[in-house]
């Protein structure tokens, strides 16, 4: 069985892989669960084990190991379901539904919310018409997994072209600012020019002519010692 659309999102970098699991943990799990787990979700289990989307996580046999004891002694989830993701403080979780098997030995995958109520309590809601907090997302693991994976690695493109448009923007405003301050560098300089260019022709306008005075005094001793004479 192939997972082609989870292979591509994580080639495209959507998600995180963590160690795979073994035939003797699926075993192991099947055991401690007291339920032979579907086709897809071995396969899954053998391939990935876990795929991570920062803390979110969809596990594989020892993930439901872990998750499904603990919600069914905390908060008496009811033996069908078996829990392979948890998120939003254990009040939203994915399970398989095992009180409703396939031929082919597949279980729908189903959400059990309580973000609308906030109560954290199975005896109250699972088996109620009003507000009832299952729903069926997927028809198997497979489907389930495949069509996840899909949209994941729609929303990390999206993301990468949204962070893309961001870093060209950015650059763009900081050659921008870089120009502006050049501009203003540039203006600051010619005005200084301008300025002292300015300073020199007053200073040359305004500069008083070399005084005759002492000429004229001259000629006119000289021309009275001769009229003495």
């Amino acid at each position: 069985m192939e997972f082609p659309k989870l292979d591509a999102a994580i080639a495209a970098g959507a998600y995180t892989l963590w160690e795979c699991d073994t035939k003797s943990m699926i075993h192991e799990a099947e055991r401690a669960l007291g339920v032979t787990l579907p086709p897809s979700f071995r396969e899954f289990s053998l391939r990935y084990g876990q795929i991570n989307v920062g803390e979110a996580c969809t596990g594989g046999a020892r993930v439901a190991q872990a998750h499904t004891p603990y919600v069914r002694e905390e908060y008496g989830l009811p033996a069908q379901y078996i829990v392979f993701k948890m998120e939003h403080g254990d009040i939203a979780m994915w399970a398989l539904d095992t009180s409703r098997p396939r031929r082919d030995g597949e279980y729908p995958v189903v959400l059990i919310d309580f973000t609308e109520s906030g109560e954290m309590s199975f005896d109250a809601h699972v088996d109620a018409h009003v507000g009832q907090p299952v729903h069926d997302l997927a028809a198997d693991f497979h489907t389930f997994v495949e069509r996840s994976a899909e949209s994941r690695k729609r929303r990390q493109i999206e993301y990468a072209a949204i962070a893309k448009r961001s870093a060209v923007a950015k650059k763009g405003a900081a050659k921008a600012k870089a120009a502006k301050k050049a501009a203003g560098k540039s203006t600051k300089v010619s005005k200084k020019g301008a300025a002292a260019t300015g300073r020199k022709v007053v200073k040359k306008q305004t500069r008083k002519p070399k005084s005759t005075g002492t000429s004229a005094r001259k000629r006119v001793k000289a021309a009275r010692r001769k009229l003495k004479r």
